[in-house]
């Protein structure tokens, strides 16, 4: 079963689906990663800050 409606002749090739749910994942924990670094390094230099 597709996500989107539509013949399943027309789907892209199940590499691409799965590089592309890589990509996405990574992406968002690349970002989570960098925000939690911000956070971190923030607490480290004014320890008075709750973050």
């Amino acid at each position: 079963m597709l996500i989107q409606p539509g013949r399943p002749e027309d789907a892209p090739p199940p590499a691409v689906v799965a590089a592309m749910a890589s990509t996405i994942f990574n992406t968002i924990g690349i970002v989570v990663g960098a925000a939690v670094l911000v956070a971190s390094i923030v607490n480290l230099l004014v320890p008075s800050f709750a973050v």
